[in-house]
């Protein structure tokens, strides 16, 4: 109401690489069972996956670091994570440096907020995610510098298959843009608008 900062918190061990990602967030208001700022660094190392307190910016859990997460560097984050209330995780791209760059982390209680007991698809699969992924009917979507629009299982990441748009191998900007009301999604390249449907099955 006031514009008064309320509080601000240094999560980033090194310069940014270049504008992060918007921070998401799970809350209890909206049926979570947790209230979390969640949100990645864009780093050239050192790259991390924050939960945060929103009452006072807290740090509660960081990723990688935990007991059974992966071992080495992460990615960039440098989109925004989408959070799947349905299944309680979290799910993020990252940008070289890592051999995985799509990731849904499970979300849990304060003492391990950020579980590597989701599931992660592997950088040589997909490639180098420089945006974010939203979620739609239990599938996560997420477009690539490659330009490929991708689809995957939101459980457990087994039936992955993509989408070539027309004009080449341009990145697709920012995240795909679902229409709640059929299978139809939008996204952005470098010089075009594109519109796909999702058939269920790879085609």
């Amino acid at each position: 109401r006031t514009g008064v900062i309320l509080w601000e918190t240094k999560i980033g061990t090194g310069p940014q690489t270049g504008a992060g990602g918007a921070p998401a967030g799970i809350f209890t208001a909206f049926g979570g069972p947790w209230d979390y700022i969640l949100v990645g660094t864009r780093q050239a190392s050192n790259n991390r996956f924050y939960a945060l307190d929103p009452m006072n910016g807290a740090v509660i859990d960081s990723f990688p670091g935990g007991v059974g997460d992966p071992v080495g560097e992460m990615g960039a984050v440098t989109g925004m994570a989408a959070v799947d209330y349905a299944n309680g995780q979290a799910c993020f791209g990252t940008f070289l440096g890592a051999a995985n760059s799509l990731w849904c982390l499970r979300l849990g209680p304060p003492s391990d907020a950020l579980q590597f007991a989701g599931w992660a698809v592997p950088r040589s699969t997909i490639g180098d995610v420089d945006g974010s992924p939203v979620i739609r009917n239990g599938r996560v979507y997420v477009g690539t510098t490659a330009g490929l629009l991708w689809s995957v299982n939101a459980t457990n990441a087994l039936d992955l298959y993509s989408h070539t748009p027309s004009g080449g191998s341009e990145p697709i900007k920012g995240f795909p843009f679902p229409d709640r009301g059929s299978n139809a999604l939008y996204f952005s390249t470098t010089t075009r608008v594109h519109a796909a449907v999702d058939h269920g099955a790879p085609v």
